[in-house]
């Protein structure tokens, strides 16, 4: 359903708005239709399930869960706008327009990650109710750094082709920030995978933490090198906000599962590989954006293709419940 409803929104938007010539409402009125279609085919889909009983005895529990998970939810939600903000404050609102247009150019690979994590929520609803083990959770932890790697870097290799289709040229400077968003995005979504320690334990406060700390560094980079990087401080900020809130998230969950903090390893690994590509990718983005761009990046996109393929690899996933577990 959320995958419909991300078709639905820009296609019917586009369509109302060149074909019909709706004007500006045919925006709003695309996304009301896309939500919209969403709720009803929730609802529609799930009235099977639909009973109404209430446990009194549970009731305080259902409260305290969600009264701690709202301050994660407002400041997520708050973190997500603060990047928008501050770039207005800083660099003004040209800067902001092109930072808002390397956003939707992203937006094509966050449609994978909504397909990720609509598969991935209803076994995580299985999961809480029963015992996991480690190495389901290890085998999912390598398989979406794997693929989401991967995609990164294929994306990455079609950042010029693609804002030529997408973007006025007036934009096509802020190409090298593509990287680091790309970047932030998928740890963004990795907390669907490295917070299942803080649901399994019923402690949202932990996913309030890891927000904070998400908050937290993302304003002191930003802030502070804003004269020095630019722009660059903001998708920094954002990146590195997003890296460590998650590993925060990580070493939660391997001490529920009893392991010491050296599994956390292939994160860091992870995060350097990454950095160190996004920083080569940056300059062959400075230095052309023509034929010359595919054929240097080409074996750049390879050899990093292989590490990641190679750190991560591919495991069958066994029965989570089936395997030993704590």
């Amino acid at each position: 359903m959320s995958v419909l409803q991300t078709i639905t929104y820009p296609a019917l938007g586009l369509y109302m708005l060149f074909v019909q010539q709706a004007g500006l409402d045919s925006i709003f009125y695309a996304l009301m239709v896309s939500y919209g279609l969403k709720f009803f085919l929730g609802i529609l889909f799930s009235l099977e399930a639909f009973s109404f009983s209430f446990d009194l005895s549970n009731a305080h529990k259902y409260i305290k869960y969600a009264i701690l998970y709202l301050p994660h939810s407002l400041i997520g939600w708050g973190n997500n706008q603060l990047n928008r903000y501050i770039t207005l404050f800083l660099f003004g609102a040209v800067m902001l327009g092109q930072f808002n247009a390397m956003l939707k150019m992203c937006s094509f690979f966050i449609f994978f990650t909504i397909i990720f994590k609509s598969a991935w929520v209803p076994i995580v609803m299985d999961l809480i109710q029963k015992s996991l083990s480690y190495q389901y959770y290890q085998n999912i932890f390598n398989k979406y750094l794997r693929i989401f790697s991967s995609l990164a870097i294929v994306f990455n290799f079609f950042i010029p082709l693609l804002a030529s289709w997408l973007l006025p040229e007036a934009y096509h400077v802020g190409f090298n920030i593509i990287p680091w968003l790309i970047g932030a995005i998928i740890y963004q979504f990795f907390s669907d995978i490295v917070n299942i320690g803080s649901i399994i334990q019923e402690k949202p406060i932990i996913n309030v933490q890891a927000t904070l700390i998400n908050l937290f560094l993302f304003l002191t980079i930003s802030l502070s090198f804003a004269q020095l990087l630019g722009i660059h401080a903001i998708v920094l900020g954002m990146f590195m906000g997003q890296f460590l809130s998650r590993l925060y998230l990580h070493w939660k969950t391997i001490r529920y599962f009893g392991k010491e903090q050296n599994e956390s390893k292939l994160f860091f690994i992870h995060f350097f590989l990454y950095t160190l590509y996004a920083i080569g990718l940056e300059l062959l983005l400075k230095i052309n954006q023509d034929i010359t761009y595919y054929i240097s990046h080409l074996g750049y996109a390879i050899i990093f293709l292989g590490l990641f393929l190679k750190l991560f690899p591919n495991k069958n996933l066994a029965d989570p419940h089936t395997e030993k577990t704590l």
